[in-house]
């Protein structure tokens, strides 16, 4: 991304981190509390900060949008972005709470569930909070599970690829890991 960076308009959050007057500058001055300001107006061509939870957003610009995985230096290695759940040590019924925890988040059967609700047979009776759920277990349950639905080519690549993938949300839980970030 560093290399694709150095092509002025290709995309616009770099120049942002630098400064809102250089963003400004460059990129006008609609809506500067929009961090995808720049790409919305149709003035980037990538956006290298947005992930699949980005997707509902990108249905209401004025032009096609596709979501393509970052820029590999090795196939398949990718930054993941990685939600977190957790149960406080004082919680009345800790075997209880760690059951729940353990279904929704890594369990086979966890698995199983979510990933169902995004079967066409289950259309409609839920509602979810994002386009598709990403297991982040292989279980060969799961795994085929994934594989049955109909998924798009980039969704199915990212999950394939899941084992090569690296946390890049640091700022979640390095304190201001945003004040020390370095912009190329």
């Amino acid at each position: 991304m560093t290399e694709l960076r150095k092509y002025p308009g290709l995309e616009a959050f770099a120049l942002r981190m630098s400064g809102i007057e250089n963003y400004t500058a460059k990129f006008g001055n609609s809506n500067t509390n929009d961090e995808r300001m720049a790409l919305k107006l149709g003035r980037t061509l990538v956006e290298f900060d947005s992930g699949t939870w980005e997707e509902p957003n990108l249905r209401n610009f004025k032009f096609n949008t596709v979501l393509w995985p970052y820029p590999q230096s090795t196939k398949g290695s990718m930054p993941i972005h990685v939600d977190h759940s957790m149960m406080m040590k004082n919680t009345k019924n800790s075997d209880a709470a760690f059951q729940l925890l353990r279904f929704i988040t890594y369990s086979t059967e966890g698995n199983m569930a979510r990933l169902s609700m995004y079967d066409s047979a289950h259309k409609n009776n839920y509602v979810l909070s994002s386009k598709f759920y990403f297991p982040v277990t292989s279980h060969p349950d799961v795994k085929a599970k994934f594989n049955s639905l109909k998924v798009s080519e980039e969704y199915q690549y990212m999950y394939d690829n899941i084992s090569k993938c690296y946390r890049a949300d640091i700022r979640k839980y390095m304190v201001d890991y945003q004040n020390v970030m370095v912009v190329a």
